[in-house]
């Protein structure tokens, strides 16, 4: 399952995107967003591209991605800023 909270304020959105994996089963989070890092079996034909491909995108819209531990199931917090409108 996925679970997907919004929020709004002034000044940002927010995302949260949860999923059922759970946190306690990710051994490296400091390396999750790295190229060619996997959680999978390396037989498999992930690449581990899909992360940072995301954090990429996420930044060049002067976003940020953290990942988190959202009652012990892994979280993404998924942060914009707001545009200024003149």
């Amino acid at each position: 399952w996925v679970k997907i909270i919004g929020k709004q304020s002034e000044h940002e959105y927010q995302l949260k995107v949860i999923d059922s994996g759970l946190f306690q089963n990710i051994n490296d989070p400091d390396r999750i967003f790295e190229a060619n890092f996997t959680t999978k079996e390396k037989n498999t034909d992930e690449h581990g591209y899909g992360l940072t491909s995301v954090l990429n995108d996420i930044k060049s819209l002067n976003g940020s991605i953290k990942l988190c531990d959202f009652n012990g199931h892994t979280c993404f917090d998924i942060t914009f800023r707001t545009a200024k409108l003149s």
